[in-house]
């Protein structure tokens, strides 16, 4: 179990100052989590409740990754609709870039998806342990197209290589890592002597290429 406190990022007293301080506190006495709630129109009702000002999460979660430096960061709720997805999907990889990875740690309650067995299943597990929980996996699958399927029709969220990495679409929201980014070594294997060969030669130089190009991506 998991425990969290969410930060007052509305009304008088929520000063820039008032919020670093309460991040630290919650940091310092060993909460897993600190999170800021979402109101994007203030009608009157929700004045009368959350007055004024009430701070975007997205911008609060940004300031508090450059104070704090240990505690997962996230929101109670974040009202998607009134958002363009792509829009929010690169706002939250830009936190958890800044974050180094802590904003990873908003999908602690999320349903996993990893790799059946092997390295990509070991790295997956990590990269979840590493940022402070231990994830619930709901299924095991040996295929990327069809664990990008299974992530489409909403059976969990998946940590996918690069290179496997879909093709835009509205179904699948793809959230860049933070500079700690999981990797993995990939091998070509010929056989001793092959390598001569001007085939096999063209083949290890296109893979070269595109590994050099994956990298600097």
């Amino acid at each position: 179990m998991k425990f969290g406190v969410d930060l007052p990022d509305y009304g008088p007293e929520a000063t820039p100052d008032a919020l670093a301080d309460r991040a630290l506190r919650v940091e310092a006495m060993g909460y897993d989590y600190a999170m800021v709630s979402d109101h994007v129109a203030l009608t009157p009702d929700v004045q009368h409740l959350f007055p004024a000002p009430f701070y975007d999460p997205f911008a609060t979660l940004a300031w508090l990754a450059g104070i704090t430096r240990t505690v997962g960061l996230g929101t109670t709720v974040a009202i998607l609709p009134y958002r363009h997805p792509v829009h929010t999907a690169r706002v939250a990889a830009n936190i958890d870039r800044f974050s180094d990875g802590r904003l990873l740690a908003d999908l602690a309650e999320e349903t996993w998806i990893f790799a059946t067995t092997g390295m990509c299943h070991d790295i997956g597990v990590a990269a979840c342990t590493e940022a402070g929980f231990t994830p619930q996996a709901s299924h095991a699958i040996g295929d990327w197209d069809a664990t990008l399927a299974a992530v489409r029709l909403g059976l969990g969220v998946a940590l996918v290589p690069r290179l496997a990495e879909p093709a835009p679409r509205p179904e699948v929201t793809v959230r860049a890592f933070s500079e700690r980014a999981p990797s993995r070594t990939v091998f070509a294997a010929v056989r001793e002597g092959s390598q001569t060969s001007p085939e096999i030669a063209a083949v290890l130089d296109a893979l070269r290429t595109v590994a050099r190009a994956a990298v600097t991506a």
